[in-house]
C-alpha cells in the first residue's frame, strides 16, 4: 500500500481532500470500477467533527489538519441568548427528525432574519427548538471518533474532504437528484409522500440533461444500482421502472457475489442503503443513518460495502466514495459558499415552491474516498 490519494472535486470547485504519499501513476488509467455510497442527513461537524485528522493537502503538498471543530468558538445562541456550544458524545439516534426543509436550512445558516447569502450558521438551536424545545443543543452534539470506529478509519487512512457541500440547502430528494443528474429539475423540496410514491411506480422525474446512467449508456460502459431498500429514491428518476425490469437494479445482498465475480463488468455502481419505513415517516430498522435510525447500523454497512470491495478481485482498479445527500439540521461552522446554478430547466411546475436559484450550496457533509495504489 505505497500510496493513498483521493483528489475531491464538487459542485464545479476542487475542495480540500487529504493524502499520505505522492505519486506518478496516472490512477485515471488503472481504474476501472467506482462505487458510490449516499448515506442520509448528517453534517461534517457532527459526523468528523472532532476527528483531528492530519494529512497532506492533495493539491498544495503541503501538511494540513482537517477543518474540524474548536469547542471553544463553535457556538450558537438559545431563544434565552445563552450560547449553547458543540458537544460530544452525540446519542446514537435522535428521538424527532430535525427540521432540514429549505426554510429550516435558511434559519439554519442565516438566522431567524437573514438572507441568503448573508451566512453566519448561527441558527441551529434556535431552529431545533421549534421540534423539541426541552432539549434544543441537542442539534450541537457531534460523535467521538470512537463513536464511529469505520467512517473515522476510512477518513483516516485514505481520503476526506472537509469543503464538501451538499448541493442545495434543503432536504434528501432535491440533493439525491443532484448525484444523479447535477441537476434536481428545479425540486426545491421533499415531495409529498404520495408524490413520491407516483415518482417511484409510475411518472418519474426528468432532467433537461438527462442522468449519469443516460451518459453511462452512450459510453457503453456498464451500471448497476444496488438497493437495500424496496423503494430505493433512484427508482423515481424517469424511465428507471424500465431500467429495473433489464437488470439494472439489484438487491444489496448480490453485491457479494457479484464482485467476487472476477469478470464483473460494472463501471459505475450507486449503492442505496435501507430507509426503514420512510414513507410513513419512521426511518427506524434501516442502516442510511437518518437521525431517527441507529447510526451503528449504518457503520455496520460501510463495514460490509468496503470490505466487500477491499476483498475481491477488483479491489486494485476501484474507488470508493462514501458521502452524504444533506445536513439533516445538525450544526456545522462552516458557512457554505455559492455556487453555479445547473442552467437546465424547471421540467415540472410543481417543482418550484420557494423559486430558488440554486446559486447557494447547503451545508458541508462529508465525502470519503478510499482507494490503494500496490
Amino acid at each position: 500500500m505505497a500510496v493513498k490519494v483521493f483528489l475531491c472535486y464538487a459542485h464545479g470547485k476542487f475542495w480540500k481532500g487529504y493524502k499520505q504519499m505522492t505519486s506518478n501513476i496516472n490512477l485515471q488509467d488503472r481504474i476501472k470500477h467506482v462505487f458510490v455510497v449516499m448515506l442520509e442527513n448528517r453534517s461534517f461537524d457532527h459526523m468528523l467533527g472532532l476527528s483531528n485528522i492530519h494529512g497532506i493537502d492533495a493539491v498544495s503538498g503541503q501538511p494540513t489538519t482537517l477543518d474540524g471543530l474548536n469547542a471553544r468558538n463553535d457556538w450558537n445562541l438559545d431563544l434565552h441568548g445563552n450560547k449553547v456550544y458543540a458537544s460530544s458524545p452525540a446519542d446514537w439516534n435522535m428521538l424527532y427528525d430535525p427540521g432540514h426543509e429549505f426554510n429550516d436550512v435558511k434559519e439554519q445558516l442565516c438566522g431567524a432574519e437573514g438572507n441568503y447569502p448573508r451566512i453566519n450558521n448561527s441558527g441551529f438551536v434556535i431552529s431545533y427548538s421549534k421540534i423539541d424545545p426541552a432539549n434544543p443543543g441537542e442539534i450541537m452534539k457531534c460523535y467521538a471518533p470512537d463513536q464511529l470506529p469505520v467512517l473515522t478509519t476510512l477518513a483516516q487512512e485514505f481520503a476526506v474532504c472537509d469543503h464538501w457541500f451538499s448541493s442545495m440547502p434543503g432536504p434528501t430528494w432535491p440533493n439525491r437528484f443532484f448525484v444523479h443528474a447535477a441537476s434536481s429539475a428545479g425540486l426545491d423540496h421533499s415531495p409529498a409522500p404520495q408524490t413520491m410514491a407516483d415518482a417511484i411506480l409510475f411518472r418519474g422525474y426528468t432532467f433537461e440533461n438527462g442522468t449519469i446512467y443516460n451518459r453511462f449508456d452512450k459510453a457503453n460502459l456498464g451500471w448497476t444500482i444496488y438497493k437495500g431498500d424496496a423503494f430505493p429514491q433512484s427508482l423515481a428518476i424517469s424511465g428507471m421502472n424500465i431500467r429495473a425490469l433489464e437488470g439494472r437494479f439489484k438487491d444489496f445482498k448480490d453485491f457479494s457475489g457479484d464482485l467476487n465475480n472476477p469478470g464483473y463488468t460494472t463501471t459505475y455502481a450507486f449503492i442505496e442503503p435501507n430507509y426503514g419505513h420512510a414513507f410513513v415517516g419512521d426511518f427506524t430498522c434501516g442502516d442510511s443513518q437518518h437521525p431517527k435510525d441507529d447510526v451503528t447500523r449504518g457503520e455496520r454497512l460501510l463495514k460490509t460495502i468496503y470490505e466487500t470491495i477491499r476483498n475481491s478481485p477488483h479491489w486494485e482498479s476501484s474507488v470508493l466514495i462514501i458521502t452524504y445527500d444533506e445536513h439533516g439540521g445538525f450544526y456545522d461552522h462552516v458557512p457554505p459558499p455559492q455556487t453555479v446554478a445547473p442552467g437546465d430547466a424547471t421540467t415540472d411546475p410543481a417543482n418550484d415552491i420557494n423559486h430558488f436559484d440554486f446559486r447557494q450550496l447547503g451545508v458541508r457533509v462529508s465525502a470519503v474516498g478510499a482507494q490503494v495504489i500496490p
